[in-house]
């Protein structure tokens, strides 16, 4: 399988919801066009990695888009390969939503990334959703085979929350926090 590649920098959150201490630099001001951070993953199988997002963590899909193979050749995101792009938000997520992008190249990967724990790799780690209810969450997982990792879910010290961590069909790790 190939390894996970990061073609657009990577968070499931609005900005202003991952940071603790106010942003520096009001809205207005700031040089970016959008507050929100799409993520890209390039990923082995379309089909069965659309699956997990979609029928496994219950993402909606919105309608996806091709990769010119002129435009990834001339900006350097790939070889001059087109490539097909499936778009997925959190359910009921307003337009403009922070997306997850997925797609899969037809030439030959690279060696595939250590996925055993988050520090055997550099980059990009793990995507973090935020659930409303961690029982239901993990029994509508189980339906579909998908485990948590290790202990399951864990308690945040301190807090209602705990703590579960699934891997996708390609061993990217999925955080899921909630009560």
């Amino acid at each position: 399988m190939p390894p996970m590649r990061i073609l657009t920098l990577a968070v499931l959150l609005p900005l202003a919801a991952c940071s603790a201490t106010p942003s520096a630099t009001p809205a207005a001001q700031s040089p970016y066009a959008s507050q929100v951070v799409d993520v890209g993953i390039v990923v082995g199988d379309l089909a069965a990695s659309a699956a997990f997002y979609q029928g496994v963590l219950g993402l909606e899909e919105i309608p996806g888009f091709t990769g010119a193979a002129q435009v990834t050749g001339d900006s350097g995101l790939a070889d001059y390969q087109e490539v097909p792009v499936r778009q997925f938000t959190l359910p009921g997520s307003a337009p403009g939503a922070t997306k997850l992008k997925l797609m899969q190249f037809t030439a030959k990967p690279g060696a595939r990334a250590d996925q055993a724990y988050l520090h055997s790799t550099l980059g990009l780690r793990y995507l973090t959703l935020f659930v409303k209810d961690m029982d239901a969450t993990l029994a509508r997982l189980a339906k579909s085979g998908v485990r948590p990792l290790a202990k399951g879910p864990v308690a945040i010290p301190g807090t209602t929350v705990r703590l579960a961590v699934v891997k996708d069909p390609d061993g990217n790790f999925v955080e899921l926090v909630g009560p």
